[in-house]
């Protein structure tokens, strides 16, 4: 197969898995929480022809995932685990840790309070892992009050996203237009990770 034919039918697929996510009434924040959990990814289009098959399963019922199995490890779905998985996210975006998978996230918890996974978390060692990721979050200036709302602490991180690129003398002329605050979040975080040490804080 020709490198055309295969993009056509990558772009196919990723099409079909949008098309299915419509049709079962998912938003974009429960399609990309759906492809993290089946894949370890954050977006559909970093995904090959498989994991976009492996999506497209999920959404339609054929592969299990309703307690949130990743490569083995279930995730939490409280609402301290979701706050940490948030601020992880954020951090990667930042640049400040290296992966955003639930693995990396799951190994950062075991140092901070000796458990393997979210969901055996007790609110006092939640509160623990949150106070450490805010401080990581606040060295590269993004600094959300705790119950500032999602449209609130987006535009922070990409505030602060702007502010580690611009000192970084990395050109954003190409992103920094976009509407889509989530899009521009993705694109910095993309620039940033290009240029690791020139946004370093």
């Amino acid at each position: 197969m020709s490198a055309d034919a295969k993009h056509a039918s990558w772009r196919k697929l990723l099409a079909a898995v949008h098309a299915e996510a419509n049709r079962h009434g998912m938003d974009d924040d429960t399609r990309r929480d759906l492809v993290l959990k089946v894949t370890g990814k954050t977006s559909s289009t970093l995904l090959s022809p498989r994991e976009l098959g492996q999506v497209l399963d999920a959404i339609k019922g054929r592969l299990p995932v309703s307690r949130g199995a990743v490569r083995g490890r279930a995730l939490a779905d409280s609402p301290h685990a979701r706050k940490i998985r948030a601020l992880w996210l954020s951090l990667w975006n930042l640049g400040a840790v290296d992966s955003p998978s639930e693995e990396a996230l799951a190994a950062f918890a075991e140092r901070q309070c000796g458990v393997e996974a979210l969901q055996w978390v007790r609110p006092a060692e939640a509160s623990r892992i949150i106070e450490a990721l805010r401080g990581m979050a606040a060295r590269r200036g993004f600094a959300p009050k705790a119950n500032a709302p999602t449209a609130d602490a987006e535009a922070a991180l990409a505030a602060a996203q702007r502010m580690l690129l611009v000192r970084g003398r990395v050109d954003i002329s190409a992103v920094a237009d976009l509407p889509d605050v989530r899009a521009r979040i993705r694109a910095y975080g993309e620039l940033i990770r290009a240029n690791r040490e020139a946004c370093a804080p």
